[in-house]
C-alpha cells in the first residue's frame, strides 16, 4: 500500500496474515464496536498468600470484552505480574504465592482502554470461594510435550481449555465426571504465556503458565 491508501478490511487482512494470528475478535471489540470494558474488581487473600481477584464487567455496550488482564502483586521489594484471561462478563481468579502480599495493581503499564475501580475487600476468602465457584483446586505444570493439569475429582463433567495471550483458544477438551489429570499436548506451541481454564457447571478456575523451549 506504499504511496496509496488501506481501508480498515485491508488493514485486518495485512495484519492478520503478518502476525498469523486472526484479529476477528479484537476488531469486532476495538475498532468496529462502540465504546470500552468498564470494570469493578476487588481482591482479597487468605493467609496473606492465596489471592482472589473478583472482575465484573458492567458495561451496557455488549456483555463483555474479551482481554488478557494483568495485575501486579507486591511484597517489600518484590513485584510479580499475574495475567488471567477474562472472557466472561463477571469471573473469579485466583494464584497462591510464597510470600505474604502487601497490595496488588491492576495495568499499571497500562495496556487496556477501560474505566475501573480496583479495591480491597477483606471479606473475599479463597479457598471457600474455591470449593463453591468449582468443587476443586486446579494445579498447571510444563514438562516438555505438554501442560500436565491435575485436580481433585470432579463431580460432574468439565471442559478444559487452553489460550494464548490473545484470547485465543488453541485446545479444549471435554472431561468425565471423575477425571483427575489431564495432560494438554504443547509440542506444537511456541514459547509464551498461556492459560489453562478448567470449567464446570458449577464454576471457573484459571491458572497461568509460561511455556519455554
Amino acid at each position: 500500500f506504499a504511496y496509496s491508501t488501506a481501508n480498515t478490511a485491508q488493514f485486518e487482512d495485512f495484519m492478520s496474515r503478518r502476525l498469523g494470528v486472526d484479529l476477528t475478535e479484537f476488531m469486532d471489540q476495538w475498532i468496529y464496536g462502540a465504546l470500552h470494558p468498564v470494570y469493578e474488581m476487588q481482591w482479597g487473600t487468605k493467609n496473606g498468600k492465596s489471592l482472589r481477584i473478583s472482575v465484573n464487567q458492567t458495561q451496557t455496550v455488549r456483555d463483555h470484552f474479551t482481554m488478557p488482564l494483568s495485575f501486579v502483586a507486591f511484597h517489600a521489594g518484590i513485584a510479580d505480574t499475574i495475567r488471567f484471561l477474562n472472557n466472561q462478563r463477571s469471573q473469579i481468579f485466583y494464584h497462591d504465592f510464597v510470600y505474604n502480599i502487601d497490595s496488588v495493581h491492576f495495568d499499571s503499564l497500562p495496556v487496556v482502554i477501560s474505566k475501573h475501580s480496583f479495591t480491597y475487600n477483606a471479606a473475599l476468602d479463597v479457598h471457600t470461594a474455591v470449593s463453591q465457584a468449582t468443587g476443586t483446586e486446579l494445579l498447571v505444570t510444563q514438562n516438555a510435550l505438554s501442560f500436565d493439569c491435575q485436580f481433585t475429582e470432579l463431580s460432574a463433567p468439565a471442559t478444559l481449555r487452553l489460550f494464548n495471550t490473545l484470547g485465543q483458544q488453541v485446545q479444549s477438551v471435554a472431561l468425565g465426571a471423575t477425571s483427575r489429570a489431564y495432560s494438554l499436548r504443547v509440542n506444537n506451541l511456541p514459547s509464551g504465556e498461556y492459560f489453562v481454564r478448567l470449567e464446570s457447571a458449577t464454576g471457573v478456575a484459571t491458572r497461568s503458565v509460561a511455556l519455554i523451549r
